[in-house]
């Protein structure tokens, strides 16, 4: 019971002869006055004259009465009672609370028990509930407790003990006392507690024991409200709803009746949807829930996956609904590993040029995209690009190539893969790169035939250029969510609607937060890089792991290079350069198993970046270390790209338990693999068997590696083949079934959040799209053509290309 509806229960206790007989307070007052004029001092009359003053609110004048009293009689318990009530409902707590203490020494155990009720009430109201909690129980104490008294008491035990320790209170409450308002309070308690099994029981033994069922049915609503199933929910209130007024047509006045009706009319409110679509192909990517025709959403989440005629019972006339015109609906798309950065113009100032193939086709057109920059650019200052692709080109630029550009700026451009970059000359001589250079650990400085550094740098080496000169300008907090607004407008337009990001730093992190905090567009799952751990786990420790919106615990590291920039690490040589590995990692064994060690020991998900087969066996052999010295089963460890693979590493990363998020990007790049040989393809990006082994897959795109785009990625999964035709490693293409789970179920797998995002089932994220095609229709080499006409994140339409209506 809520402590206000206590404070008033109590004003109504005692209240004399206006509570128990026939006069009104106002006449039974002018007959105790007669009375005191003629006996003069009365410390009854005056205990009397104060409850009747109570019971009409004429508070001041109550606590005057009681006074009096008690200067006759200083340890009248009724007047010391009558007082501590009109105090505590004229709301002076404090002196309430020391009225009881006084009279507390000197009260039978009868009016002791109603004193502590008194104080524990005045300590609830002050907010001292922990003071509240040990007055009730001295109040139950008493031989024959009210039943307000046992609500009261497990109420404030819920409080101060958490649900647990209600519903223990409840239990014992129910044994003195087998009242009806307990039990059901004690089936409200479970349900709170999460136990709507055990409450729905309960609740179907009072629906067969009473004539009347509405009370057991808003119980019953609440247990299905709880569990997320709203169509149950519905049902049982229309039921009530209609009993109500069954029973109101012969009783039109009963006020209890009236509020009844009430409750549930504004639960009925409550529980309309606020989004419907319907006439559409729902599939819903979850085993227990079948394709359907509609779906109804309340407040961000599912409510209703069914048949039309149902899902339009959900409608108010508030409810905004979308034809889909027979589309087909799935889960929003999850894109498992990508590295987004606010969208600018690229001849702002924090504009980076657009190096691949979609802006450049020949080192000449790249070189004028540059030079256009750096006519926009102060001397001296940097000129960026990214995403070039060396096949694509022809080559590798080298300085030579970019000092056209300008030889007034220093310029740095990064490859596709993000693993190799191109400098031109100012920029090495800012960096002290000469031909004396030695190339660093697990990284290398391509050289003229003279030995001079070319420009082209490779893994580690790139650090000498990043690591020196002035900092590129930075944007203001506003103008990066500008810019992050762009890219994620970008991303729903694609369908995406979650993202993993794959190496970010606690800056990063904090921009995050100040931009999901205002209106969310796309869900973030955070991966902060291995050197940040101990910001990671002082954040965790400091304000929990995050909500549904940005979500924290996953760590990057690195262990090995590129599978498109040719640097990573094989058992065999490259097929087209004999005797040729790739570069070894940087990161020795011992060293790497006291990394993971570090990140699986804070109970932390470890994502590390391994593309060839003999850096994946590093790392598994580090995983396997871990998992024996500290045994875990709830880890969910991944490896991202696992590009170059084989049977017997697949087997660990099953037996292991480990997440995979390869790469599907042989559409863009299928030309990078002609330099690992074509009897590794059928071991490459090995989605297929992996998945057909049971090893949980991602769907990603690494973007900007490739295209954040899930329908080119999902093709590129089914049929293996590249922009020029050609289809490399059959054997591990998968279904569109598969393909698309990878997309949506796979990626909320792979942060811990299946249960809330992935698939379209009743309680889960609204997060959904409505797509122009039905995949399933569609030949698998036209995928990539289906467009996402419609978006929902969390309820909400972020974007709506057909406006459906």
């Amino acid at each position: 019971m809520k402590a206000g509806s206590i404070a008033l229960l109590i004003l109504i206790v005692g209240s004399g002869i206006a509570a128990n007989g026939h006069e009104s307070p106002e006449h039974a007052i002018k007959a105790i006055d007669r009375k005191l004029a003629v006996e003069g001092g009365n410390s009854r009359l005056l205990v009397r004259r104060g409850d009747e003053l109570r019971a009409i609110g004429h508070f001041a004048q109550a606590i005057a009465s009681y006074r009096d009293a008690l200067q006759f009689d200083p340890h009248s318990p009724n007047a010391n009672l009558g007082l501590s009530r009109t105090l505590l409902a004229a709301g002076d707590f404090a002196e309430c609370r020391a009225v009881v203490d006084s009279a507390l020494p000197y009260s039978d155990d009868i009016t002791a028990a109603s004193l502590h009720a008194v104080l524990a009430e005045a300590a609830s109201m002050q907010g001292d509930n922990v003071a509240a909690l040990a007055a009730w129980e001295q109040a139950i104490r008493s031989p024959s407790p009210e039943v307000d008294w046992l609500l009261a008491h497990a109420e404030t035990a819920g409080r101060v003990e958490g649900p647990k320790a209600k519903r223990l209170a409840l239990e014992a409450a129910r044994r003195r006392n087998p009242s009806v308002v307990l039990h059901r309070e004690a089936i409200a308690t479970l349900i709170e507690c999460g136990d709507t099994s055990a409450a729905r029981s309960m609740i179907q033994a009072g629906l067969q024991q009473s004539h009347w069922k509405r009370s057991w049915l808003l119980l019953r609503a609440s247990a299905y409200e709880r569990d997320g199933d709203l169509e149950h929910a519905r049902r049982d209130l229309a039921v009530a709803n209609a009993e109500a007024l069954d029973r109101l047509a012969n009783r039109p006045e009963n006020p209890a009746l009236l509020r009844q009706l009430e409750e549930v009319r504004m639960r009925q409110a409550a529980l309309a949807a606020d989004l419907v679509i319907v006439n559409a192909r729902v599939i819903t990517m979850d085993e227990e829930t079948p394709p359907a025709e509609a779906i109804a959403i309340k407040d961000g989440r599912i409510t209703a996956v069914g048949a039309d005629e149902a899902i339009r019972e959900h409608l108010v006339d508030d409810t905004e609904v979308l034809d889909a015109q027979g589309r087909v609906v799935l889960p929003g798309f999850i894109d498992a590993h990508i590295h987004p950065s606010p969208t600018f113009d690229e001849l702002s100032p924090y504009g980076v040029v657009a190096c691949g193939p979609e802006a450049v086709s020949s080192i000449d057109e790249l070189i004028e995209r540059l030079r256009r920059k750096a006519e926009h650019t102060p001397s001296g200052e940097w000129v960026r690009g990214r995403g070039y692709q060396d096949t694509k080109l022809g080559r590798h630029p080298t300085r030579l190539d970019l000092d056209q550009a300008s030889t007034a700026h220093p310029i740095y451009i990064v490859h596709s893969s993000g693993h190799v970059a191109v400098a031109n000359s100012y920029a090495l001589s800012i960096a002290g790169i000469t031909r004396e250079t030695a190339d660093p650990p697990g990284g290398a400085f391509d050289r003229d035939s003279d030995g001079e550094p070319n420009g082209v740098l490779r893994e580690s080496a790139k650090g000498r250029i990043s690591d020196s000169g002035p900092e590129p300008p930075e944007p203001s907090l506003s103008e990066w969510i500008e810019g992050m607004r762009r890219t994620f407008a970008r991303y729903n337009r694609v369908g995406i609607t979650s993202i993993h990001d794959a190496g970010i730093n606690p800056d990063k992190l904090r921009r995050y937060q100040a931009f999901q905090s205002e209106e969310p567009q796309v869900r973030v799952y955070a991966m902060l890089r291995r050197r940040y751990l101990d910001d990671l786990q002082e954040t965790i420790v400091r304000s929990g792991r995050g909500d549904a919106w940005l979500r924290i615990g996953a760590v990057k590291d690195f262990h090995g290079n590129s599978l498109s920039g040719r640097t990573c690490w094989l058992y065999g040589p490259y097929a087209d350069r004999p005797g040729y590995h790739g570069i070894p990692p940087a990161t020795s064994q011992e060293k790497l198993n006291a990394r993971i060690l570090a990140i699986h020991e804070a109970g932390l998900q470890a994502c590390i970046h391994a593309n060839g087969d003999r850096e994946i066996d590093m790392v598994l052999d580090a995983f396997e270390a871990a998992l024996q010295q500290s045994p875990r089963d709830d880890h969910r460890h991944r490896i991202e790209h696992a590009s170059v693979v084989n049977q017997s590493i697949l087997e660990r990363v099953k037996r292991l338990g480990i997440v995979l998020a390869p790469h599907s990007y042989i559409w863009e790049h299928g030309d990078k693999m002609e330099a690992f040989g074509e009897s590794r393809w059928p071991w490459m990006h090995p989605n297929g068997s992996a998945i057909r082994m049971g090893i949980p897959v991602a769907g990603t795109s690494d973007s900007p590696v490739s295209e954040a785009r899930p329908m080119l990625r999902i093709q590129s999964m089914v049929t293996r083949t590249s922009a020029e035709g050609k289809c490399y490693g059959p054997e591990q293409a998968v279904t569109i079934d598969e393909a698309i789970r990878a997309w949506t179920w796979g990626g909320a797998f792979a942060s811990f959040q299946e249960e809330e995002k992935g698939s379209l089932k009743v309680g889960k994220i609204a997060d959904l799209v409505v797509l122009s095609r039905d995949p399933w229709a569609t030949p698998p080499n036209e995928l990539k053509d289906i467009e996402v006409d419609c978006t929902v994140v969390g309820g909400r339409i972020v974007h709506d290309v057909t406006r459906l209506e």
